[in-house]
């Protein structure tokens, strides 16, 4: 089976080196053959840079028009395939700070929201953490993610969208899982964040092969970032 169609590429590791738009590089993906797209809904996420970081291409959602909006769905009906992926830096839907919460539970429904009024059927977001310099227990962390979860998933099945928690802890994931069906919430599968849990990804994709949405394919530097 030829898979080429379904193997794209992120904004996240698409930095504004020379100050390009989104539709600039839209325009150079679709050039350079490339069939599969995600967008991360962001403006100040980035990777690399020296000595500071250069920001990867993105957008920030509050401050489009709907007609912008429509002119970013023209843009990406090219795609056989798109999915978005929710912004995750300084956001945590299991923080011990209730504001933080609720203030990242809001962009990740607005994130879905978006996904909506763009026909994207596929939605991925960072599960919640511990906070820094306050340490709980695991099942609170728990707690917070299968309630959100629940809450996020109930909207996406509203309107035909699927989402997926993307792989950090898997065995925290695990737990998380426990609380749905596959077709509830699903799974995206970062094979570099699986590998630095000296997991075999082979072993995590077997065991959730009837959850997975989205599949990030890249390799590792022994850190996660």
């Amino acid at each position: 089976m030829d898979i080429g169609h379904l193997i794209g590429i992120s904004t996240h590791f698409i930095p504004m080196t020379y100050n390009e738009t989104l539709e600039e590089i839209i325009d150079k993906i679709v050039k350079a053959g490339i069939t599969a797209f995600e967008l991360v809904t962001v403006e100040y996420q980035a990777q690399i840079g020296w000595p500071y970081n250069i920001p990867n291409v993105g957008l920030w959602f509050r401050d489009m028009n709907n007609q912008e909006i429509q002119k970013l769905k023209d843009n990406l009906s090219v795609f056989d395939i798109v999915t978005i992926h929710g912004q995750h830096l300084e956001l945590n839907i299991a923080s011990s700070n209730k504001g933080i919460r609720e203030e990242s539970y809001r962009q990740y429904l607005e994130c879905l929201e978006l996904a909506r009024k763009l026909d994207v059927e596929t939605v991925t977001y960072h599960t919640g953490h511990q906070t820094r310099g306050f340490i709980r227990d695991i099942q609170e962390i728990i707690k917070y993610n299968v309630y959100y979860g629940k809450k996020l998933a109930n909207h996406a099945r509203e309107h035909g969208i699927r989402i997926g928690y993307e792989t950090g802890s898997i065995s925290m994931l695990d737990k998380i899982f426990s609380h749905f069906k596959p077709d509830e919430l699903g799974v995206n599968i970062d094979l570099g964040h699986t590998a630095m849990q000296r997991i075999n990804p082979e072993t995590v994709i077997e065991k959730w092969k009837d959850r997975i949405v989205e599949i990030h394919f890249n390799g590792v530097n022994h850190y996660w970032g």
